[in-house]
């Protein structure tokens, strides 16, 4: 287990290298995630899954919302209008990166998946803390993203049941 801080929001994953069938270290572990959209934004702002998971789009407001995602801040990945409450978009997040959902009626309202390559990962909480499960022992790269600061980058040696690791200074805001 891997225990450290962050700016709040920021995404935190291990992002060792791809085995020899080009499969990052804990990649079997999928899973789903859920985004809200309505006239206050997407909530939650910043969400993180490894790459292969399904994401949910789903309305929640009473107002038509027309949402586009991209890969980074460019590539098109989906555009679908929510025309009712309750409305849901779901597709399959496959590239690992960033990938920025906007509104398009409110460009600044924006969401941001953030696709692992490995299943080990979180995003740190309001107070900043974050926590990684299920860490093999060994020396390992921790990658650190958020809106502000970009992409930076630490080692994490795991040697115990619990093992610290801060974001750099510039992911944390400082």
């Amino acid at each position: 287990m891997i225990e450290g801080s962050a700016k709040p929001g920021t995404v935190v994953f291990l992002a060792d290298p791809l085995d020899a069938w080009g499969r990052p270290p804990g990649s079997a572990a999928l899973s789903r995630a859920e985004v809200r959209i309505s006239a206050a934004g997407f909530d939650p702002p910043v969400v993180a899954v490894p790459r292969g998971s399904k994401l949910t789009i789903r309305s929640a407001g009473e107002e038509d919302f027309d949402v586009s995602g991209w890969i980074g801040f460019s590539d098109s990945a989906f555009r679908h209008r929510f025309a009712r409450p309750d409305d849901v978009f779901e597709t399959t997040v496959s590239r690992p990166g960033l990938w920025t959902l906007e509104e398009e009626h409110r460009p600044r309202n924006r969401g941001f998946i953030y696709v692992t390559p490995t299943a080990a990962g979180a995003v740190a909480s309001s107070d900043g803390r974050f926590r990684i499960d299920g860490v093999a022992p060994g020396r390992h790269r921790l990658d650190c993203w958020n809106i502000q600061s970009g992409l930076t980058e630490t080692e994490v040696v795991v040697s115990g049941e619990v093992a610290r690791a801060d974001c750099p200074a510039s992911a944390q805001g400082r």
